[in-house]
């Protein structure tokens, strides 16, 4: 099943203004602690060192997709020389990506214009209302740009097209409040409804004051909210008026999106218990966080009401279950809500309603896939990303959610390196939320921290608190006659690889010792990401700086070779580069320049290193490794898969897509006892 949306944010790879905008866009979209259940999945520009746009429009790649174009000079800017023939300029790219959109009620592109002359990029856009982004001040651009963002994406869910007359208002807010307390400072209502009304993307339904004469009161009041998203303003006479609270029970009973603004300035005689379970805010003075919250929360629910539309349930909800939203349905229906789950204390009250409720993951749990299955996981920063339009956000989101996939379907999960950093604490927390019945929590992850790298009592202590951590000792054939860096068994100071050749060779043997040894202990590998090559970085001095891999090769290769050689289940997802996609490529015949020493003989003391592996019979060189990978070919994966599963698996970067790939491969091996 595909997803059924994608953002794809289209910007200039040189304009460094427009990549930070892109991630801050992102980080609305899937990131944001208000608003933990918004998930909607972007792209980037796939880029190829030219500079020039990419060649795929990527619209295969969603059910529906909506094109955001953050148009600055640089995009507009029109290149020096003309392209070559079987490509084109920016200014093309983004007039074919505009008109491609055109009639089709699944696409949608919305030029932001970032700088003045900015508008209209190609004269075939000279007729198309750019949002004017420049004449915000700087400060206040990136966020209005994503709030715009926010609202024209309600509007597309909605199937609220431009040129239709109900264009210009996705969205009807309900003011819920009581007149009790319009005249009291803050005067909360008089600013939102003033905020609301200056030219705001949103039509105001004010209760009272929108029903004509001679209407049935309470009639038209269900009506507006049956429609509508409600902000409830909660002053101190709010919880006690019978229509205050009959609009927020109108509201969860009709599953309309609800924001809570908290203007309390004494105290509640009593709480109103079903204006609860949604986002609250409190009020600080400030109209558009109440706005943006609530376009969020509406956002949400559209996308979160797509995502579960394919998923087996009688009936769905967009939030999570409470009493107002369950009662009268008969005993033993199944309610599927969104992830995150309810709390334990919370599930155990609501299952005397005789409702069975659950998320998506949580039914994943039950079925116990994967149940005694050890699965090796090697994620790690890719380094070449952005070539298939993506972000290292986007790869940190990926690895997570595969990663909870597999825990909650039943999986052990076992990973390499220093434990506190990277996915150890995400990996922790995701957990307790999807228990697995007799299962330890402390028995799911097991992580390996390999010699030489060194963990302290205080590291020690707080990592055992979440997972089970394996220490491995100095492999056989180093001795600390070798150099008095090499104590035994463990080391208590860090030294670095790139100190000399002998160093280099010791973090080469320390780290292929914990491969192995993960290996032994699992049945099947999922690799993603993994950098083969250096990082470059800017020092406080202004000075470029070449951070490479420790290892004897790259590390996620050398995991994937390892896996390979020892016959166990490989999952490459290449879709987001790095190791991953190199592997793929090598096995599926493709050329790769980076399979070779003279890509990667610039590494700290990498000749030096060679030389000692070649004293001792230990080299194992590129060309070597590129004849044994193709070779083993696709059969060597012994995933279960098909050749056009796999195939799709090292390109796909749709998690609705590798997902069910992955679980379907594990499910079908032999699992232990």
């Amino acid at each position: 099943m595909a997803q059924p949306v994608l953002v794809h944010l289209v910007f200039h790879p040189q304009s460094n203004k427009a990549r930070a905008l892109a991630r801050s866009i992102h980080r609305t979209l899937n990131d944001d602690p208000a608003v933990p259940g918004l998930h909607v999945p972007t792209a980037f520009p796939a880029e190829d060192g030219t500079g020039l746009p990419p060649v795929h429009d990527r619209f295969d790649e969603a059910e529906r997709v909506f094109v955001a174009v953050l148009a600055d000079d640089d995009l507009a800017l029109e290149p020096d020389a003309p392209p070559p023939a079987d490509r084109t300029t920016w200014s093309e790219y983004v007039a074919d990506l505009w008109e491609a959109c055109q009639g089709n009620p699944n696409r949608r592109c919305v030029p932001f214009q970032l700088s003045e002359y900015a508008w209209p990029l190609n004269d075939r856009l000279a007729g198309v209302s750019f949002p004017r982004a420049f004449a915000v001040a700087d400060e206040d651009r990136a966020r209005w740009v994503q709030s715009r963002l926010v609202v024209e994406l309600v509007r597309f869910l909605l199937d609220k097209q431009a040129g239709n007359e109900d264009a210009t208002a996705p969205v009807t807010i309900f003011l819920s409040h009581t007149k009790r307390d319009l005249e009291r400072d803050p005067k909360v209502v008089e600013t939102l409804t003033k905020f609301f009304t200056d030219d705001k993307p949103v039509e105001l339904w004010f209760d009272s004051g929108d029903i004509e004469g001679g209407s049935v009161f309470g009639k038209k009041i269900e009506a507006g909210i049956r429609n509508a998203a409600l902000l409830a303003v909660l002053t101190d006479s709010y919880a006690s008026r019978e229509w205050c609270r009959k609009e927020v029970l109108l509201a969860k009973q009709h599953k309309r999106p609800m924001v809570v603004v908290d203007a309390l300035q004494e105290r509640e005689v009593r709480a109103f218990p079903y204006a609860g379970n949604v986002p609250v805010l409190r009020w600080q003075g400030h109209s558009r966080d109440a706005l943006d919250l609530l376009l969020k929360e509406a956002l949400r629910q559209l996308h979160v009401g797509r995502e579960l539309e394919g998923i087996d349930g009688d009936q769905i909800l967009s939030s999570a279950p409470e009493l107002v939203t369950v009662v009268g349905l008969p005993k033993g229906t199944r309610v599927l809500y969104p992830d995150p789950p309810l709390g334990k204390n919370e599930q155990e009250i609501l299952a005397r309603s005789g409702v069975v409720a659950e998320t998506p993951l949580q039914r994943l749990a039950q079925s116990r896939l994967l149940s005694g299955l050890h699965v090796a996981l090697s994620l790690s920063e890719s380094g070449d990303q952005a070539r298939y339009g993506k972000d290292l956000l986007h790869l940190n989101q990926a690895a997570a959610e595969i990663a909870r996939y597999l825990a909650v379907a039943g999986a052990t999960l076992y990973y390499g390196g220093l434990p506190g950093t990277g996915y150890t604490e995400v990996f922790y927390e995701m957990l307790r939320s999807y228990p697995v019945a007799g299962v330890p929590e402390l028995e799911r992850i097991i992580h390996h921290v390999g010699w030489p790298i060194p963990l302290s009592k205080a590291q020690q202590v707080r990592v055992q608190q979440y997972l089970k951590a394996r220490r491995m000792k100095r492999p056989e054939g180093l001795a600390e006659s070798d150099h008095a860096d090499f104590v035994a068994p463990y080391v208590t100071t860090f030294f670095p690889a790139k100190k000399s050749g002998l160093h280099r060779y010791a973090w080469g043997r320390g780290m292929t010792a914990m491969r192995e040894a993960q290996i032994s202990e699992t049945h099947a590998r999922v690799a993603l990401g993994g950098k083969f090559g250096p990082t470059i970085t800017a020092t406080l001095e202004g000075e470029r700086e070449e951070k490479w891999y420790s290892s004897r090769i790259p590390g996620v290769l050398e995991e994937i070779l390892l896996s390979l050689k020892a016959k166990q289940p490989l999952y490459l997802l290449g879709g987001f580069g790095g190791c991953a996609r190199l592997a793929a490529d090598v096995l599926s015949g493709l050329p790769r320049d980076e399979m070779t020493w003279e890509a990667q003989q610039n590494a700290p003391c990498a000749e030096a290193m060679r030389r000692i592996y070649k004293e001792r019979g230990e080299w194992w060189s590129y060309d070597e490794m590129t004849a044994w990978l193709q070779a083993e070919g696709l059969a060597g994966l012994r995933n279960g898969l098909t050749p056009d599963e796999n195939e799709t698996l090292f390109k796909s970067t749709d998690l609705a897509v590798i997902v069910p790939l992955v679980l379907k491969g594990l499910q079908s091996l032999e699992h232990p006892s």
